[in-house]
């Protein structure tokens, strides 16, 4: 998430680097972009948008689409968060990592890493990791 100062953020600006995931992301996907209030955490807006990814980096594909709607749905929030919306992910059974970066104008904002272990579940019909066998 990030607190929105005096000016508000260029969609454009806005990036997920994906670098050290062992998980293999898909081209594209959506991504729900959530304007919020800081103080009470209520969600004054909500709108999805399609992502594309180049290498490790996922960007908005329609940064001003994105823009916007941003401006026009401040309202009184003062804090952005978004949510990858799940996809499909075809790694093999293992150790896995799920690694991210968010940056603005090319400065990191936030970082996460997630490892788990994926077994192998054959036909597995879910957004989620596979249980262990």
């Amino acid at each position: 998430m990030a607190q929105l100062a005096d000016a508000l953020p260029d969609a454009a600006s806005l990036q997920l680097d994906t670098h050290g995931s062992s998980i293999p992301y898909p081209n594209s996907g959506l991504v729900t972009l959530q304007v919020k209030s800081a103080s009470t955490g209520a969600v004054i807006a909500a709108q999805q948008f399609q992502w594309t990814k180049t290498g490790t980096v996922i960007r908005l594909a329609n940064p001003d689409s994105a823009n916007t709607w941003l401006y026009a749905n401040m309202g009184s929030g003062d804090m952005l968060s978004y949510d990858l919306v799940p996809f499909r992910s075809n790694y093999r059974p293992g150790p896995q990592t799920i690694a991210g970066q968010v940056k603005y104008e090319g400065n990191t904002q936030a970082s996460y890493i997630v490892e788990f272990s994926a077994g192998n579940c054959g036909n597995h019909n879910s957004n989620q990791p596979c249980p262990i066998q």
